[in-house]
């Protein structure tokens, strides 16, 4: 869009209707930051480790906790 595009056009370049994008927008007029499902998006900094993941499944696995 810097170059001139039309937002109709560079939308739908993305596979977004232009009502979708004109939605992303701010106030200012900036595009918030990409929403599709299918985005890659960063790893959040509270994930848990496949170490933690483990742990909660064994715990959740035993006697008392299994017929939950």
């Amino acid at each position: 869009m810097v170059s001139g595009a039309r937002r109709e056009k560079a939308a739908a370049e993305i596979g977004l209707s232009a009502r979708t994008f004109r939605r992303w927008m701010d106030d200012s007029g900036e595009v918030q930051y990409d929403r599709r499902p299918e985005a890659i998006r960063p790893k959040p900094a509270t994930a848990l480790s496949p170490e933690e993941r483990q742990a909660i499944i064994r715990v959740c696995n035993e006697a008392p906790y299994a017929s939950l």
